[in-house]
């Protein structure tokens, strides 16, 4: 079983931070914006290397959040605009200060100790912060730019550090009180001291009511059940088989448990399609692998209902959301073999690349409203991903409500 996690990229360790501060207890969102949709192709050789793919994620994104009387914490990501000039104020996004030649800014801008340390002709960017109180600017483009933190008295200070280093001694310090500075602000430390502590929020209780182990042929005919008549009769057609009429569901389970009991029925052309129908990898190898469950793996089918702590969900049950909730539970094994489970905890994963653990996965929140206050799933899974569950138990989950998949993270808490 493979539980190594990868390192996350900048962006993803961002995401993963405003996800873990949102999911506490004691913490009351101020704001957050979410990024914008813009290509960034034209600052592609204004931008380092290391501040392009994390602005491809994140631009123009804006998170603030007190705890307690520790107020006004948070960043704010300058939203730039395609035409590679323009930008955006994270606050309100109209339009801010556009990148320019530092001589276009004017002496309200830069005072004139600090018009004298960057050149006329220096290209500026305003990338961080609000142009009203502080910010961070970038001087020069491409591989080698310079930072300087920018007050509203049009005084700089120098930072000798690159992009990244900026943004990760902001997450360390919770981009609290004067978190840019060399000393830790005494608020800052207060902030600090503050969440080193946990303060979890029920969110959820899962009820595992079912929980079965499956052979390859009773795998094979829950598929046949499950699956839509439509996908069936694809796999018929495939095969240069006639349609039924009037099957029932045991029907259309016996065939497919007969007619994918041996792959070496199979030629791989033939096999490549099945597994186009599936929507799942168009290999020789995932198909023998998929049909063949329960007799190269254990696996298991489980019926569970999710309850919302203290209210009703606020859209459809998903998949995902309760992928995130088996994945949070104590020792979970369910995500063991996905690069880094926070992604799937705090983030909406699927932005990162695909992920689908389980073998099958339905969900009744739609049979009756659009706003349950539970919602029944029955799934199939590898029995190693369930380690740690029983039938009749009940488990506490505390992740995020609701991660919106049209956004990088739009979060209810």
């Amino acid at each position: 079983m493979n539980t190594e996690q990868n390192e996350l990229t900048l962006d993803q360790k961002i995401l993963v931070w405003i996800g873990k501060i949102a999911s506490r207890n004691d913490v009351s969102i101020r704001n957050i914006k979410v990024p914008l949709g813009e290509k960034l192709s034209k600052w592609s050789e204004i931008l380092p290397s290391d501040m392009l793919p994390a602005y491809n994620t994140l631009n123009g994104i804006s998170f603030h959040f007190d705890i307690g009387d520790n107020t006004f914490n948070g960043l704010d990501l300058v939203g730039l605009d395609a035409d590679g000039k323009r930008t955006f104020k994270p606050s309100n996004m109209t339009y801010g200060l556009p990148y320019q030649k530092a001589k276009s800014f004017g002496e309200y801008f830069l005072d004139d100790e600090s018009q004298a340390s960057i050149s006329p002709d220096d290209e500026v960017l305003f990338f961080f912060g609000d142009d009203s109180s502080w910010g961070i600017l970038m001087i020069g483009r491409g591989g080698n730019p310079s930072f300087y933190k920018w007050g509203n008295d049009g005084d700089i200070e120098y930072i000798n550090k690159s992009f990244t280093e900026i943004i990760e001694q902001g997450l360390e310090r919770h981009f609290g009180t004067n978190w840019l500075a060399d000393k830790i602000h005494p608020e800052n430390q207060k902030l600090i001291d503050l969440l080193s502590h946990e303060s979890p929020r029920k969110t959820f209780e899962l009820t595992v009511n079912e929980m079965e182990e499956l052979d390859a042929n009773a795998y094979r005919h829950f598929l046949g059940k499950k699956v839509s008549t439509y996908t069936t009769h694809k796999f018929m057609q495939a095969l240069g088989q006639s349609i039924p009429e009037n099957w029932t569901p045991d029907q259309y389970g016996d065939w497919l448990a007969e007619t994918f009991s041996d792959s070496s029925n199979f030629k791989v052309p033939l096999m490549k399609e099945i597994m186009k129908i599936m929507g799942g990898e168009k290999t020789k190898k995932a198909f023998e692998k998929y049909f063949m469950f329960g007799e190269t793996e254990p696996v298991v089918r489980l019926k569970m209902t999710l309850k919302k702590e203290g209210g009703r969900f606020d859209s459809s049950g998903t998949s995902e959301l309760l992928l995130r909730t088996l994945c949070s539970l104590p020792n979970s094994t369910f995500c063991h073999d996905y690069p880094n489970k926070e992604l799937i905890l705090y983030t909406m994963y699927r932005k990162f690349g695909f992920y689908r653990p389980y073998l099958f996965d339905s969900d009744n929140s739609l049979d009756k409203n659009r706003n349950p206050d539970e919602v029944e799933y029955e799934i199939v899974v590898l029995k190693s991903r369930v380690t740690g569950l029983k039938a009749g138990k009940q488990y506490d989950s505390f992740v995020l409500s609701e991660i919106y998949e049209s956004d990088y993270l739009k979060i209810n808490k």
